[in-house]
């Protein structure tokens, strides 16, 4: 599931302009702080915590213990085989314009060569 995160959540984070969340422009600092939100979130989706390699990030440690119940509750909704259809479209609904074509249709359940 970190694979959503990777792939959706965090470029969203980041880039929220190019993903029609925000319109307008983010300056350079406020998208380095975009930056570490996307970079902590990731964090969280790993259920990892910072390391001797990102020291200044370890203040967010207690944070991410903290969360980690709640990101594995939403892994377990996001898959849950009831309200994948569901979500799927979701996010056919939302992203969709990010995505290829055939893509698009995969995600929807309808998917153009069958």
């Amino acid at each position: 599931m970190n694979l959503l995160f990777l792939r959706f959540v965090c470029p969203i984070v980041v880039k929220p302009v190019e993903y029609k969340i925000l319109e307008g422009s983010v300056s350079t600092e406020k998208v380095q702080d975009l930056i570490m939100v996307a970079k902590v979130l990731q964090t969280l989706a790993n259920f990892q915590k910072f390391g001797s390699k990102e020291e200044a990030m370890t203040a967010l440690n207690p944070f991410l213990e903290k969360n980690v119940s709640k990101i594995r509750s939403y892994f377990l909704e996001f898959i849950d085989v009831v309200r994948l259809p569901f979500l799927f479209l979701s996010l056919y609904l939302c992203i969709g314009n990010r995505l290829d074509f055939e893509f698009r249709f995969l995600l929807a359940g309808l998917h153009p060569r069958s």
